[in-house]
């Protein structure tokens, strides 16, 4: 059940923003970069236009528990071990 959730959660929001992102095409450079600022890398198209590259990284630490694994070995002679 929860990969179906995360799956249609994933195809909504990649619908979204590529609703987003159609609502630019055509537009000028300059309308553009007022809007998302400065792209992190222009393209050619090929056809004497231009592809603004924009990308994000995120990154965050999710807290978890840590694992501690401890080994020994150890002699026993009678009712005395030595380690």
């Amino acid at each position: 059940m929860k990969q179906i959730l995360l799956v249609t959660l994933l195809f909504s929001l990649v619908a979204r923003m590529d609703k987003v992102m159609s609502s630019w095409v055509g537009n000028s450079y300059g309308n553009v970069v007022a809007a998302w600022g400065p792209p992190d890398q222009i393209l050619d198209d090929g056809a004497s236009g231009k592809i603004l590259v924009y990308t994000k990284t995120r990154s965050y630490t999710v807290p978890g528990t840590a694992t501690t694994h401890t080994s020994g070995t150890a002699t026993a002679n009678g009712s005395t071990v030595y380690g």
